[in-house]
């Protein structure tokens, strides 16, 4: 359903491609939706973001960075990171973890 309306917005209603972001859960299904774009975009499909929610909110956390006081080089941490850097500083200020 979602491949067809981003196709419909393209070539029936005329919204450039740039101006489309379809956005997925998984880097499987960004990748399926690629792959079911193809044939109905062509080339119009390099031009489309389709990525999963933290990939596409990172790009613009890495575009915009600058307008939310950040620096571009930031990382994200997951909760393994998160985990090992509470200890960490736990450790720091001789706290029993």
């Amino acid at each position: 359903v979602i491949t067809s309306r981003i196709a419909y917005l393209r070539h029936i209603v005329g919204i450039a491609s740039f101006r489309i972001a379809a956005v997925t859960f998984t880097n499987k299904a960004a990748r399926e939706m690629k792959e079911r774009l193809s044939p109905m975009l062509g080339n119009d499909l390099n031009s489309l973001s389709v990525n999963t929610f933290h990939s596409f909110c990172a790009r613009i956390l890495r575009t915009e960075y600058e307008h939310i006081g950040i620096n571009r080089d930031f990382t994200i941490y997951d909760d393994a990171d998160q985990m090992s850097l509470m200890k960490q500083v736990l450790q720091d200020i001789n706290l029993d973890p």
